[in-house]
């Protein structure tokens, strides 16, 4: 079943991923979506739980200083680097700070350039790969180019364009899911995608001159994006 961390309230996020991590697994957001999708008339009240989610959105500029995007379905942090974003000397600094998180609750990966190539190039060759069925297969990186990025900048999508404008899709992580999610959020409706539940990006961080990041999080919608140190993990605990 899945379990909320920390068990009492919100903690630091840090601390909620590292308790999550410790009991089980860090659910990511096509895993979580999964138990919303098997609990559709919303009997554990799993739909009206905000959460965050072990998948990440970066923004920032390729090497030809084009801006991009990519979504990234697994850990990109181990819990002690997390952990580093919130020491005293981080938090919400600019300058004489070797980790970062920014005012409006982006996370600098100055830090982490090389792990961030890697990921452009491991979603450049998964997006090759899946060129003639781009949206069908989940995957763990997802890259977004400018031009996908200028077809996505409305923050709520009709579903009909879904599948070749939105990000929405990406976020759940493979067309099927979506389309699971979508017939349970909006049923007997073979078009329009409800405009409580599409993405909300920040187009921005793609803007930015260094590579940053946020955690997915779900609350009805769905955001890349947070202003806050607090809130919890999404995860299935270990069975003993």
């Amino acid at each position: 079943m899945v379990t909320y961390y920390p068990i009492e309230g919100e903690g630091r996020l840090d601390a909620a991923l590292r308790q999550c991590r410790s009991a089980g697994k860090a659910l990511d957001a096509g895993e979580y979506v999964d138990e919303l999708i098997a609990d559709p008339h919303n009997e554990t009240r799993i739909w009206n739980t905000s959460t965050f989610v072990d998948s990440w959105r970066i923004g920032g500029r390729n090497k030809k200083g084009e801006p991009i995007a990519m979504y990234v379905h697994a850990p990109l942090f181990t819990d002690d680097e997390f952990k580093d974003f919130f020491s005293p000397k981080s938090c919400f600094t600019v300058l004489d700070s070797k980790l970062k998180i920014y005012p409006d609750g982006a996370f600098d990966l100055s830090t982490f350039e090389d792990r961030v190539r890697r990921l452009i190039e491991e979603g450049q060759e998964l997006s090759l790969a899946a060129r003639m069925n781009p949206y069908d297969a989940p995957r763990k990186v997802w890259y977004l180019d400018i031009a996908t990025l200028l077809r996505s900048v409305s923050l709520f999508d009709d579903f009909s364009e879904v599948f070749r404008v939105s990000e929405t899709v990406i976020f759940l992580n493979g067309r099927k899911r979506a389309q699971s999610y979508r017939d349970i959020v909006n049923p007997g409706s073979p078009i329009l995608f409800p405009k409580t539940r599409g993405v909300i990006n920040k187009m921005n961080d793609s803007y930015r001159d260094s590579f940053v990041c946020r955690p997915l999080y779900l609350n009805g919608r769905l955001h890349a994006d947070t202003n806050s140190q607090y809130g919890s993990f999404a995860g299935l605990p270990n069975l003993i």
